[in-house]
């Protein structure tokens, strides 16, 4: 049996909609492929569509499938029986009966009809609409609203400062003690890192305190896997670390006869006994060292007296160990009680958290988690709940399944409860689960994910669903659609057995690591490029460059120009032969393990050579330059006195004419006592002239303007400049900044300076959709570039470890049974008693585990090439990292290069000039090719309005281009839909519009926020048409036109023509309007007037990227429509 059959085989019994089934799939195994199959095979046997559940982890992945199925079901409308055939007999199906096709064309029609749509979500969404649909029975405030991750900080940051005010409002109160040992233990600039690392554990402390604040149940529990027994205390730990007077005396008079050294350490001995209680610390120095291990004997007493005295090292050595024991049993004790502490606050700021929530009407992202796992686990209408559920949902699909968190687990087994109770022995068809994950890529600790308890709960649903007598099918996928043969040798080799990598790989049952690849023909390259060195320091002139600045000939620079230079050499040079095509920017992609200062340099070395980059893949909106410059000219607005502002904007891509450092210094040097603004408009520079005009009336617009309406009438002057200056990344911060903007509008009196310090206050991060930049070359970290894949993968951090070092004190100890998390403040300056050490050590294990994990995750996104390489700093590279774990593995399978630059595995590389050229047969072209025709007698031209005007100012088609197109198209799609819409819903009408047309929340939002402005009433509501068609001859023109109409607005003495515009820039004035668009208005006009002699016709645009409603003026038409410049017909 070959593999690509065997694949086959495995993917007919993994979708069996008559079995349940847990699939462990390679990465690019096709798992997104078979989870289709199974929906469309649990609809082909009858299952109604609305009746089966799937969970996926992203909404991207949840968009993915979605896409899959239904391009794949409107196929099938067009095939013929035997084109029909074959796919249904690849997906699994032997039996086809005489309505088999009909049914198979009816699919896309009933899973498109299906109420309320498919359940293909993320288990976020499902949570939602669950507790939507059962908000008493969840004990939560109906028609709740979903804060974002800022909002909730927000919260969450008012609700702490509470908390706080009212532990120091009562000295006696509980609070106020439990703030006091947390103050005790804690550093003043560690104590806010420690009240956000635990409060941002509140799934797991809800799950570990079983929703009911049981914080002494959680100490006993912390105790038992401390060690520590229910009896003991510090007073009696202490008693028992009583000395033995009498051994201790002779002890000190054996010393006394010995060496000065020995003396030395009676005496100090003797000390402690004489102080009438146990000194700790001076027994602690006594016999131990500085580390807290035993000192050796030679450190107490001299070599004489140990031989003179036999007794003394027994004495000692049991005497140390009753020490450490002791010592580490009071550090333990002293670690609960701050615990306790600490859990104290957390749980009270936690409970006003929640009662403002509950105030506000609104909820978290973990709220949807925590109160859905309350919900059907824990509340008395639980069973009520899966009662009204059981009936509409007979089968769960779960992708990513290893990365699902142990509460995500108990909905899933909730859900599940009654799914294997033995309906099938009823004679109804058995409900299934299926679930598709790698152990091999959990990379998501930070999220909760656990891989051991991804294998507990396959046992479990396994030994259920075997129980009540149905099929329970474990399907291993290992053959890769993905990547050829050459890498996938190179990760079979890394993750050999006999390696250090494979050690986190395997569970509990060590399966063989083996992948197939598919593409087992095609050319394929696996190159090591040897480890950039440091050079010998070079002392700097501390005159000559900023002292953070980093040295050119730096390692992690070279790197960074040596990647530019590779990659330049690259595009349109080398063949990148699977493709039988010349290497794009689009094919690279680069995986770091996190975002530093190489980054940033590999950044910048790839923007200096020319070559499109995406920028990075989360983008700081505080450290975007684009963004800074919009708060400067906020701040100067608000505070023409602020120089440093001022400063910034003058060197800015705000003005069109920016000023030098010679022209700043200039204003600047000799300012006194005057400002920098006043200096500004004295100047006689041309350049500061410029600037001063731009920036008066910007502070005029300031002061009447809404937040949003200043920053995008701003944008729509400046946009274009900016974008130039500071590149693609610069557009997702400034729409996530007016999204921002939008968001402060709604929920805030607006005003610019509120905006601002709201705006200062916050952390906002946006993740930027890296799968669009198909032009550009991606760099990412691994986390991020899960699921996604490229022809050409470059790993370039390959040496840095995880740095033990900066662990947090707060540890999260995990229970092995069920995933759930008990915080432990370990504070690290105490004894490290054996229990800590272990729990120290096994943290370290799990964190080198998910290392190798990410390094799995890392090789596995290349489809053809595979490039590992790095830099090292002063100290040698530790064992265990990347680049030592591959070249270990790799070296002894790969061959140097005729140069030595680099070993290599797999084809060589094949460059433009060495491709085999195909002759074409040379035509000659005739002339009238090339030569535009004549307009012929009696027939008129026709024209598109949209295509009248210069054809020169028609925008050139690129990847940029393309996607403005898509945006517009769906835009204007919903805006045709919306005033159908009532007004209550339409607000969901719109964000699953956008979501599903794979835009961001920000685009809804401007929609909305045009829906809501009473001016624009009745262009959405229903008097008016859309998308109307409309033919007429204009005669100004010599042409007819036809085209289309997007909103049409009849009113009682006019009717009004709306046009929408999605461009991202907008005019100031409708003078400034383009003049294609003012010619597209003016022929409109001309049409309808020819129609409804009489009415008078107006025109207005809708910019809904602003969103602005611009009415033109009639003078204006008329002036573009006599002095018109047309294109040709």
């Amino acid at each position: 049996m070959t593999a690509d059959h065997q694949a086959s085989v495995l993917q007919r019994r993994a979708s069996d909609p008559t079995a349940s089934a847990w699939v462990n799939a390679n990465a690019g195994s096709g798992k997104t492929h078979v989870l289709v199959d199974r929906l469309i095979r649990l609809m082909l046997t009858g299952t109604n569509p609305s009746r089966i559940l799937c969970l996926t982890f992203t909404r991207a992945a949840a968009a993915e499938m979605s896409t899959r199925l239904f391009d794949r079901l409107s196929a099938w409308i067009a095939f013929s029986d035997e084109e029909l055939e074959q796919d249904l007999r690849q997906i699994g199906l032997n039996n086809f009966g005489p309505d088999i096709f009909k049914e198979a064309r009816r699919l896309f029609t009933s899973a498109l009809e299906t109420p309320g749509g498919l359940k293909i979500q993320t288990i976020h969404a499902f949570c939602e609409r669950l507790l939507q649909l059962f908000p008493v029975e969840a004990g939560i405030v109906p028609h709740f609203s979903v804060m974002d991750d800022r909002a909730a900080r927000e919260v969450l940051r008012a609700a702490r400062q509470d908390v706080l005010r009212k532990a120091k409002n009562d000295p006696s109160g509980k609070l106020s003690a439990a703030l006091a040992e947390v103050v005790r233990h804690a550093r003043a600039d560690d104590f806010d890192d420690l009240l956000d690392g635990i409060l941002s554990e509140r799934a797991n402390l809800d799950f570990c305190l079983g929703g009911e604040a049981n914080i002494e149940r959680a100490v006993q529990d912390l105790r038992r896997r401390l060690s520590l027994t229910p009896e003991e205390d510090a007073a009696s730990t202490r008693v028992a670390l009583a000395l033995d007077q009498l051994e201790c005396r002779r002890l000190i008079e054996c010393l006394k006869i010995g060496t000065a050294k020995d003396c030395e350490r009676g005496a100090a001995l003797a000390k402690v006994l004489t102080s009438g209680k146990s000194n700790l610390e001076e027994l602690r120095e006594f016999y131990l060292t500085g580390e807290d291990q035993p000192r050796k004997l030679s450190g107490i007493a001299t070599k004489a007296v140990l031989m003179a005295h036999p007794w003394i090292e027994n004495f000692i050595t049991s005497e140390q160990q009753r020490l450490m024991q002791g010592l580490g049993k009071l550090a333990d004790l002293e670690r609960v009680t701050a615990t306790s502490s600490l859990l104290t606050l957390a749980t009270a700021i936690v409970q006003a958290f929640e009662e403002e929530k509950r105030r506000r009407g609104a909820y978290d992202f973990d709220d949807l988690i925590i109160r859905t796992c309350r919900l059907l686990a824990e509340r008395p209408e639980a069973a009520w709940v899966l009662y009204k559920l059981d009936g509409g949902i007979e089968h769960i699909l779960l992708d990513e399944a290893q990365d699902t968190s142990p509460a995500q687990w108990e909905i899933v087994r909730a859900l599940t409860t009654e799914f294997f109770s033995g309906r099938g022995v009823r004679g109804e068809p058995d409900r299934t689960l299926f679930a598709v994950g790698d152990r091999k890529q959990s990379i998501y600790s930070f999220q909760g994910a656990d891989p051991d308890i991804f294998e507990l709960v396959h046992d479990d649903f396994r030994d259920r669903i075997r129980a009540a007598g149905q099929t329970f099918n474990d399907v291993d996928f290992m053959v890769s659609f993905r990547s050829t043969a050459a890498i996938l040798q190179a990760v079979d080799a890394v993750f050999h057995e006999s390696c250090v990598a494979r050690q986190g790989l395997d569970g509990r049952s060590a399966k063989q690591l083996h992948h197939e690849p598919n593409r087992r023909d095609k050319p394929g390259t696996v190159e090591i490029w040897p480890l950039i060195e440091p050079e010998d320091r070079v002392e700097d002139q501390p005159w000559q460059a900023p002292v953070d600045r980093e040295p050119a000939n730096s390692p992690r620079r070279k790197l960074a120009r040596l990647i530019a230079t590779k990659v330049k050499s690259w595009i349109g040079a080398r063949m990148l032969a699977a493709l039988n095509r010349p290497v794009q920017p689009g094919d690279i992609l680069i995986l770091v393990r996190v975002r530093n200062s190489f980054f940033d340099a590999l950044i910048r070395e790839l923007r200096k050579a020319g070559i499109p980059v995406a920028g990075a893949d989360r983008l700081k909106l505080m450290e975007s330059i684009a963004i800074l410059d919009m708060l400067a000219l906020a701040r100067f607005c608000l505070l023409e006195d602020d120089d440093y502002s001022l400063a910034c904007l003058l060197k800015s891509p705000l003005l069109a004419m920016p000023l030098s450092e010679g022209e700043l210094f200039e204003i600047a040097w000799r300012r006194e006592a005057h400002s920098l603004w006043e200096m500004l408009q004295q100047s006689t520079a041309p350049r500061c002239i410029a600037a001063v005009q731009r920036l008066s009336t910007w502070k005029a617009y300031a002061r009447t303007a809404r937040p949003y309406e200043f920053f995008a009438g701003v944008l729509g002057q400046t946009r274009g400049k900016i974008l130039s200056r500071l590149g693609s990344e610069a557009k997702d911060a400034l729409e996530a900044f007016l999204g921002a903007a939008l968001d402060y509008e709604r929920d805030h009196t607006s005003s610019l300076q509120g905006f601002v310090h709201w705006f200062l206050s916050g952390d906002a991060e946006i993740k930027r959709d890296m799968e669009q930049a198909s032009t550009e070359v991606r760099i990412m970290t691994v986390h991020g570039a899960k699921g996604l894949e490229a022809p050409i993968v470059i790993m370039p951090d390959t040496v840095s470890m995880p740095d033990g070092r900066t662990q947090s004190s707060l540890m999260m100890i995990g229970e092995a049974t069920t995933g759930t998390k008990m915080p432990l403040w370990a504070l690290p300056k105490r004894f490290a008693s054996p229990g800590i050490a272990s729990l120290k050590a096994a943290q370290r294990d799990d964190q080198s585990y998910e290392y190798r994990r990410l390094l799995y995750v890392a090789m596995t996104r290349a489809r053809d090439e595979l490039y590992v390489c790095g830099y090292r700093g002063r100290n040698d590279p530790a064992d265990e990292c990347w680049y030592n774990l591959v070249t270990s593995a790799l070296l002894p399978e790969m061959r140097q290069t005729e140069d030595g630059s680099v070993w290599r595995l797999g084809d060589d590389p094949v460059f433009v000039r060495e491709a085999p050229v195909v002759e074409m047969e040379k035509i000659e072209i005739p002339a009238w090719v090339l030569r535009a025709p004549e307009a012929e007698p009696g027939f008129s031209l026709w024209s598109a309005p949209s295509h009248l005007g210069d054809v020169s100012s028609f925008p050139q088609v690129n990847s940029d281009r393309q996607q403005g197109l898509q945006r517009g198209a769906s835009i204007h799609r919903i805006l045709q839909l919306l005033p159908n819409v009532p007004p209550a819903k339409r607000r969901d009408f719109v964000m699953g519009m956008i979501i599903k047309a794979g835009h961001d929340e920000t685009a809804a939002l401007r929609l909305l926020a045009l829906t809501e402005r009473s001016d624009l009433r009745d262009v959405f509501s229903t008097g008016g048409l859309s998308e109307i068609p409309v033919v007429g001859w204009i005669k100004e023109l010599g042409r007819t036109i036809s085209g289309r109409i997007d909103r049409l607005i009849f009113r009682q003495d006019e009717i009004v023509i709306v046009d929408y515009k999605t461009d991202r820039d907008w005019p100031a004035a409708p003078e400034f309007i383009k003049r294609s668009y003012r010619l597209q208005m003016a022929a409109y006009r001309a049409a309808l007037r020819g129609m409804h002699s009489g009415t008078a016709v107006r025109c207005a645009i809708l910019w809904t990227a602003a969103p602005l409603f611009m009415e033109i003026p009639d003078f204006l038409l008329e002036e573009t429509l006599h002095h018109k410049t047309v294109a040709p017909a």
